[in-house]
């Protein structure tokens, strides 16, 4: 979203991300001004190597336990980063996240950088309000220290998306990008590859992909499904590493049972050998189990191949739902099997 915002407003960015934005068909652009944007990652600690002038942080949470041994450990890493933004730099950060707020504290606030919150709460620097939704996608009122700056209209679906169009629009207000520059380059934004990516229809069932893999990231691809779909959530989910899958076990189970359908795929190893009583047959019972404590009929299953993956979707498929294929391993492969 930030770089289509300075792409739009001709500031001519290099810019390199983690995904292929559709506007591009590229991940990465050389440009021809100073303006360098690119998508830190906490694996390994290698957001580290970064020493920004603006620092953005959407929200912290555990996520490859391989690397971190606690939430705790997570945190810190994010309070390093943020020490490393260059003196005069400013920080952009989730206003609404109690963990970004924890490291905001006190002595724990970066020594030089100007902290600029986002978010829905009213304290927020920058806030969306007169918040209006259809099928899933929101316009909104930009407000900007209490004033109005313009309305906006997003093409990308989920609620989510309201606050990384927060972060990118006080992102480009740092840099001096105008109103109008940031509503163009937002209105104009349709996404990037392998997030909420349409894929075509099954049985008049639309099928969307997303690189979803932590458990919170499949909470917000389900609800944001749940605002388009007429009928039921059919979601197939291929769990990548076996010790996310171990360690967020009861979380994964939690969002998973969201679903009308889960079909999981076998686990995508990655980097990791298998660990013994983590796979996606005991994480497809877990699910069953909470279902039927809770008085629902069992629903997950796990699935040896894609091809029987296949078999599962176009025996269950019909009218009105919505198909989520969600994973950040080769779940992507699936396409060839479907279509």
């Amino acid at each position: 979203m930030l770089a289509n915002i300075f792409i739009t407003a001709r500031l001519e960015p290099s810019v390199h991300i983690g995904g292929v934005m559709v506007n591009a068909e590229s991940q990465y652009l050389i440009g021809k001004n100073d303006y360098f944007i690119t998508e830190a990652c906490e694996y390994k600690r290698s957001l580290l190597h970064l020493f920004p002038d603006t620092a953005v942080v959407l929200n912290i949470a555990m996520d490859h336990p391989d690397c971190y041994k606690d939430i705790t450990d997570v945190a810190a890493a994010f309070k390093e980063f943020l020490s490393n933004i260059k003196k005069g730099g400013s920080a952009v950060l989730n206003g609404d996240d109690a963990l970004l707020a924890g490291i905001t504290q006190g002595d724990a606030t970066p020594p030089s950088p100007c902290v600029i919150f986002f978010g829905l709460k009213k304290h927020n620097n920058f806030r969306a309000d007169g918040i209006t939704g259809k099928n899933g996608r929101y316009s909104f009122d930009l407000i900007e220290n209490g004033k109005k700056l313009c309305r906006l209209s997003l093409q990308v679906p989920g609620r989510y998306n309201i606050y990384n169009a927060l972060a990118a629009a006080a992102s480009a207000r740092i840099h001096g990008v105008s109103a109008d520059g940031i509503k163009k380059g937002l209105e104009a934004f349709r996404g990037i590859k392998r997030r909420f990516e349409y894929w075509g229809e099954i049985q008049g069932a639309a099928v969307y992909h997303d690189y979803a893999h932590h458990p919170q990231e499949i909470a917000a691809v389900l609800k944001a499904a749940r605002h388009i779909a007429s009928g039921r959530i059919l979601c197939v989910f291929q769990p990548h590493t076996y010790s996310r899958t171990k360690r967020l076990f009861d979380k994964f189970v939690k969002a998973l049972i969201k679903t009308d359908i889960c079909i999981l795929a076998q686990i995508y190893a990655a980097r990791e050998t298998p660990l013994a009583g983590i796979t996606s047959g005991a994480l497809a019972d877990a699910v069953n189990n909470f279902g039927e404590k809770n008085a629902k009929e069992l629903k997950a299953q796990a699935c040896a191949d894609f091809n029987g993956i296949c078999v599962k979707i176009k025996e269950q498929a019909r009218e009105g739902d919505i198909i989520l294929i969600l994973g950040a391993g080769d779940i992507e492969n699936l396409k060839e099997f479907l279509f």
